[in-house]
């Protein structure tokens, strides 16, 4: 069983070779490696959002069972792609 995630890399995910090839696809497609690390980060981020999804959907209601404002797998996902596109403003 190959293992999950990449020590060299930082990723909890994706493992390296899968990251060496996204890597280059994405300079390929005419992205920075600087930009192509932070795709990839932000990549793997999601994909351990998704892991945990059960764990999320579990605090999606309070208490009294009302419906937690910004608390969903979604929620989460587009948080995380407004921080990637924040960053990538950045980065240029």
């Amino acid at each position: 069983m190959k293992p999950l995630g990449s020590e060299i890399f930082g990723t909890t995910s994706i493992r390296t070779d899968e990251y060496i090839m996204l890597a280059k696809t994405i300079v390929e497609n005419g992205s920075t490696t600087e930009e192509a690390s932070l795709e990839i980060q932000a990549i793997d981020d999601m994909l351990s959002m998704a892991k945990i999804r059960p764990i999320i959907n579990a605090q999606r209601f309070t208490a009294s069972g009302r419906l937690r404002k910004d608390v969903s797998l979604r929620e989460m996902i587009s948080q995380r792609i407004d921080l990637l596109i924040a960053d990538l403003k950045s980065s240029k």
